[in-house]
């Protein structure tokens, strides 16, 4: 991974002799929580991405993990166009769902949606293959994706910190896909455990 401060780049490679896939969002990146676990995957809402790379702040001298903030977003100039604009998404949304389940065969609206967000994010990865995504940082907004919530660090001035993307991917997410797609993607293993990038030591402030 390589930082500029404002956004960084990061390298998946399949270093095996074996097909791949992993269930990544390479669109955005969320904050770290001691709280995510299988049953919080299941509980998926569209104003946020549970598989997408976690963004690590450590503190450089006691080598922990600093845990994020979540605050509810103020009521901007805008914001009634903005949220004009995010029922209207939100309709379309609905519609896709259901027309996702009924060409899958999802008769749960809930599993369709976990399952529309986790097909359309997984990443297919030939032997060797190797793939480069660019994500922005944002300390202070992490995961841009919901108008309502925002997810920070609040950093002491006075102390150094690093960073690092990390990614756990856990059998439970397999559990949302159908038979048949299992079968479809048969040719491929699906991967579980945890990625991590290099340690940026960046000395970042805020």
């Amino acid at each position: 991974m390589s930082f500029d401060k404002k956004s960084a780049v990061v390298s998946i490679e399949n270093e095996t002799n074996n097909n791949y896939i992993i269930p990544v969002d390479l669109t955005n990146l969320k904050a770290f929580f001691n709280f995510e676990t299988c049953a919080y995957f299941s509980e998926y809402d569209s104003s946020y991405n549970p598989l997408a790379l976690t963004l690590i702040v450590i503190d450089a001298n006691s080598g922990e993990k600093i845990e994020a903030k979540r605050g509810t977003a103020y009521m901007e100039d805008n914001f009634a166009e903005k949220y004009i604009k995010e029922i209207s998404r939100c309709g379309v949304i609905d519609n896709t769902y259901v027309n996702w389940s009924k060409t899958q065969e999802i008769n749960d609206e809930s599993k369709a949606k976990i399952n529309y967000y986790l097909v359309r994010n997984l990443v297919f990865l030939k032997p060797k293959q190797k793939i480069n995504f660019r994500v922005l940082i944002d300390l202070k907004n992490v995961s841009t994706e919901s108008l309502y919530v925002f997810d920070w660090y609040n950093l002491d001035e006075s102390k150094r910190y690093n960073l690092q993307l990390q990614f756990d991917v856990q059998n439970c997410f397999y559990d949302f896909l159908t038979k048949k797609q299992r079968e479809t993607f048969s040719d491929y293993k699906l991967f579980t455990g945890k990625i991590e990038s290099n340690i940026l030591q960046c000395g970042i402030t805020e």
